[in-house]
C-alpha cells in the first residue's frame, strides 16, 4: 500500500509546486505586459501633447506676433508725420492764430 500512495503523493506535491511556479511566471508576465501598456499609453499622450497642444500654442504665438507686427507697422506709419502733428498741435494751442 505504501508503494502505491508514495508515488501518488510525490506526484501531487510536484504538481502543486509546478502550479505555483506557473502562477508566478504568469503573474510576472502580466506585470510586464501592464508596464508595457502603461508606457505605450504614456507615449501616446506625450505625442498628443507634442503635436496638438504645442501646435495650438505655437499658432497662438504666431497670431500674437503677427498682431504685434501689424500694430508696430501702423505706429511706424505715423512717425514720418510727427512733425506735421506737432505743427498742428502748436497751431491749435495758439488758438489758430499762426
Amino acid at each position: 500500500m505504501l508503494v502505491g500512495i508514495l508515488p501518488i503523493g510525490f506526484f501531487a506535491v510536484n504538481q502543486v509546486n509546478s502550479l505555483n511556479e506557473t502562477e508566478r511566471v504568469m503573474t510576472q508576465m502580466y506585470q510586464e505586459q501592464l508596464k508595457t501598456l502603461v508606457f505605450s499609453v504614456n507615449q501616446y499622450a506625450d505625442d498628443l501633447v507634442q503635436t496638438y497642444w504645442i501646435g495650438k500654442l505655437n499658432e497662438i504665438d504666431r497670431w500674437k506676433k503677427g498682431w504685434e507686427e501689424e500694430y508696430l507697422m501702423e505706429r511706424r506709419s505715423l512717425v514720418p508725420h510727427q512733425a506735421e502733428w506737432e505743427k498742428l498741435f502748436r497751431y491749435l494751442d495758439a488758438g489758430g492764430n499762426q
